[in-house]
């Protein structure tokens, strides 16, 4: 199971039978071992894999060459070149016995029984027949015919005077290509419509080896199947655009030949699949190679050709279809029991495995059979559109966003990269100032009642309260004094009572003679007591009756001067004397708890400046991001063709802005129309003019009761806001004019057909990351996939490889597909009847059966098509 590849091939070796040969003294004419492996080893020395030995009228040295080969990996063609009517042709045919033997058949043809097809002097020229007589009798001994120097002016096809009827030659099916050589002049090499009409001329370059000088020097690069074989010789020459090259090394000679494309390296330059294992599932032991360009899989419905591509996506861990059913089809058909080893070459061609099983365990990558950290992503990056995924790109803008980025390549990777980094550090500072504002709110009010406090105390203090409390406090001493004076008194009255409670003298015992002696004295004591207290009672009546007018007196003044200070303290801000201290106390405790607020603010003030700067920096790789998108679509336009383009509004998707901005004031009833218009601004812009006021919102075009509530968003959600991306917009527009002025129309205003149109060519043409599109031509008419896809095919797959799913014949074959995959399926396993390039026999016979109905539907259509008016 392998792929179509260039092979280095020279399809006009000649040998020491050659009368012109220049090999020397090589042992003669006769075939012989010892320059066979000569000749041969110098092919292999010089790249060239594939050679047809072309003796004019002779094909015996073919055994020779062709046993010396083998071990060298060289593939020998027996053929033979002959002259007709001054003409030049040659013959080939298929590298096994049984094409030997029909060369050998058909030499016998040329001349009559008995003539020696090489006289004594060269080669006998041909005498029956005319050049295409004999170039359909080589077709009918299953032979391919070239034309050798086919602009020499002595015997070539195009040569004047040579060959009368050269442009039927040319146009007919019985010569496969004509060689370049002869006369570098001629003008069929410029302009070959004369001679091809609107066919594609079919040209192709031989070394007409004649020398071991002259080895290799004149080869060709033919692309063919894993062995070289006739009908890959056929099918390169059917199929020119995409199967023939010359080396990039002849180009100074032949580059003016219309049609030739050149080579400078057969081995693919870019990142490709290379083989894909499969264990467990529906394609329970599949297993293939792709080549690195166009790689078809085929198949009838249900036979697994979806699966496949969705199990190529989740190895490669290439993300999520966008459509369910695809993944649900997916885990259908690999489930967890399910494992897969995807081998890829990257552009440098270093070599990596991908492992998977169905489990949905994370894809690992391994290099030279060991695991590595590295994520597969960063090694290996498919485009994939699953069924009727390429249909809705245009429907999914983030997608074809990534799509035409996808172009870009490493530049576009760094800048999202940068932007993603800036992102972090904005969302990083987010946090602290949101923590920082919080702790500044929670001591905002603080700050407040510390200015205030500061200012009434200053202000009191310059007001002289602090005089006016000193006055106070001794207004207040004295008033203690007097109060304690005019309480003494009463002081003094509650003294004499308790005088009194002395009385009346104790009882003195009957029992000494001493008794009434006792008795008399303290009677003595008694009345004394009793007249000092009537006395101070006296006195305490006449005190009491004086103080009073003093009282009322001092009362007066004393209320007087309160009033004075309590007026003065007012006037100073301080409305109770007690209250000063108070205030002092408290702007104190105000001073502690505001220690680390300045330090908070210029914190804020630090944030907010190392914030603007990475706000900065976003914007600037956002508008170097819109540029590279800008610059990827030009050129993915031109690339399409002139019908298809991109146009580009400069970060002018605002989808994701309007719907942060209806998140931010969800629930305050604001009308769409006014989402509309803030969404039409740059979100700074917007976060700007909401920070600085309502007027300045209102001026933005929206109504005031808009601007109140936007003005009312908090300052973390006014961050988000402008931190938002307003991507560029991406329009598909395709020119449905038929001639004169374009009419370019939006993709979403066309048909199916006309959008699936556009997307394949923009899918085709964009990036060179591997592409696999499963079911392309979905709502496409196969006139467009004749005309335009599968030429665009061809473009794109000499640098990029593709892997379709299809059922339309015309991309696997007119695009010319490397290797066919076709599927069949029974209940619960698919299998692979035939796969390689379409040179198989095999492949070319499923091929039909699946693509076209089998060769008799294919025969009746065409019988059909081609049936009389």
């Amino acid at each position: 199971m392998t792929y179509s590849r260039f092979y280095l091939c020279d399809l006009q070796v000649h040998t020491p039978a050659d009368h012109q040969q220049r090999y020397g003294n090589v042992g003669g004419r006769a075939p012989n071992s010892a320059f066979a492996e000569t000749l041969m080893r110098a092919h292999a020395e010089a790249g060239v894999s594939a050679i047809a030995v072309t003796d004019h009228n002779r094909v015996d040295w073919y055994p020779a060459l062709r046993l010396a080969g083998e071990p060298l990996g060289v593939t020998v063609f027996p053929g033979l070149e002959f002259s007709v009517n001054g003409c030049h042709l040659i013959a080939l045919w298929d590298c096994t016995d049984a094409g030997y033997r029909l060369a050998q058949r058909f030499l016998g043809t040329l001349f009559p029984p008995g003539v020696d097809p090489v006289s004594d002097t060269g080669p006998r020229v041909v005498t029956r027949g005319q050049v295409l007589e004999l170039a359909e009798d080589v077709v009918e001994h299953k032979g391919l015919v070239l034309a050798p120097h086919a602009t020499m002016k002595t015997n070539g096809v195009f040569a004047k005077g040579v060959c009368s009827n050269s442009s039927d030659v040319a146009q007919s099916e019985y010569v496969a290509a004509f060689d370049v050589c002869g006369n570098k002049g001629a003008d069929v090499l410029k302009n070959p419509r004369a001679q091809f009409r609107d066919g594609p001329p079919r040209w192709f370059i031989s070394g007409d080896t004649r020398s071991l000088d002259d080895v290799g020097k004149r080869a060709l690069y033919l692309k063919l199947g894993a062995t070289p074989t006739l009908e890959g010789l056929r099918q390169a020459f059917l199929a020119p655009a995409t199967r023939v090259r010359f080396p990039s090394a002849i180009q100074g000679d032949w580059g003016h030949v219309a049609g030739v494309q050149f080579l400078e390296e057969p081995s693919p330059t870019w990142t490709r699949l290379t083989t894909v294992h499969v264990q467990g599932g529906l394609h329970d032991t599949f297993e293939a190679q792709f080549g690195p360009g166009l790689n078809a899989i085929i198949g009838g419905k249900g036979t697994g050709k979806s699966a496949l591509i969705e199990i190529l996506r989740y190895v490669a861990d290439a993300g999520r279809p966008t459509i369910q059913e695809l993944e649900r089809n997916r885990m259908r058909n690999f489930g967890a029991n399910a494992d897969a080893s995807l081998m890829f070459s990257d552009a440098t061609g270093e070599a990596y495995e991908v492992r998977r099983s169905g489990g949905g365990e994370p894809a690992k990558l391994l290099r030279g059979g060991r695991t590595t950290d590295v994520a597969v992503g960063r090694r290996l990056s498919l485009t994939v559109f699953g069924q009727r995924e390429l249909q809705g790109l245009a429907d999914r803008p983030g997608d074809l966003r990534s799509f035409v980025a996808s172009n870009l390549g490493e530049p576009w990777h760094e800048a999202d990269q940068t932007g993603s980094s800036v992102l972090e550090e904005l969302h990083r500072l987010d946090g602290q100032l949101t923590t920082v504002e919080r702790r500044l709110g929670q001591l905002a009010e603080s700050a407040s009642e510390q200015a205030d406090l500061s200012e009434r105390l200053e202000r009191a203090k310059a007001a002289g309260v602090e005089e006016l409390l000193q006055r106070s406090k001794a207004l207040e001493k004295a008033k203690r004094g007097v109060v304690a004076a005019l309480a003494w008194p009463d002081k003094v009255a509650d003294k004499a009572s308790d005088l009194r409670g002395a009385l009346p003298a104790p009882t003195v015992p009957d029992l000494t003679s001493t008794r009434e002696a006792v008795i008399e004295v303290l009677r003595v004591l008694a009345e004394t007591t009793e007249s000092a207290a009537a006395d101070v009672d006296d006195a305490v009546t006449a005190a009491k009756a004086a103080l009073g007018a003093h009282k009322a007196t001092w009362q007066t003044e004393y209320e007087a001067d309160r009033r004075g200070i309590e007026r003065g303290l007012a006037d100073a801000g301080v409305p109770a004397p007690n209250q000063y201290s108070e205030l002092q106390e408290r702007l104190a405790e105000l001073d502690e708890a505001l220690a680390d607020y300045p330090t908070l603010k210029a914190r804020a003030a630090e944030l907010e400046a190392s914030r603007a700067e990475e706000l900065r920096k976003l914007g600037e790789v956002r508008r170097r991001k819109s540029r590279m998108i800008e610059t990827a679509a030009r050129e993915l336009s031109a690339k399409v063709g002139p019908r298809v383009r991109l146009v580009i509004d400069a970060l002018g998707d605002r989808s994701q802005f309007r719907a942060a901005l209806e998140e931010a004031l969800k629930g305050q009833s604001v009308r769409g129309d006014q989402l509309d218009r803030l969404a039409a601004e740059v979100p700074v812009k917007v976060t700007q003019a909401a920070r600085s006021g309502q007027a300045q919102v209102e001026a933005l075009g929206v109504s005031s009761t808009t601007a109140s509530k936007l003005v009312a968003v908090a300052a973390t959600t006014l961050r988000t806001l402008e931190e938002v991306d307003t991507p560029d917009r991406i329009d598909v527009e395709i020119d449905l004019a038929s001639g004169g002025s374009p009419d370019w129309r939006p993709i979403t205003d066309l048909s199916p057909g006309q959008r699936a149109t556009a997307l394949l060519a923009l899918a085709l043409a964009s990036g060179t990351s591997p592409l696999l599109i499963d079911q392309p031509e979905d709502d496409l008419d196969n006139r467009f996939i004749f005309e335009q896809v599968v030429k665009l095919l061809a473009r794109v797959c000499e640098g990029r490889q593709v892997i379709v799913a299809t059922h339309n014949a015309n991309i696997p074959i007119l695009g010319d597909a490397e290797m066919v995959i076709a599927f069949d399926a029974t209940a619960d396993r698919a299998r692979v009847l035939a796969s390689g390039g379409l040179e198989d026999a095999a492949v070319a016979a499923v091929a039909r059966e699946i693509l076209e109905g089998g060769d008799e539907a294919f025969r009746a259509r065409q019988r059909r098509y081609l049936a009389a008016p």
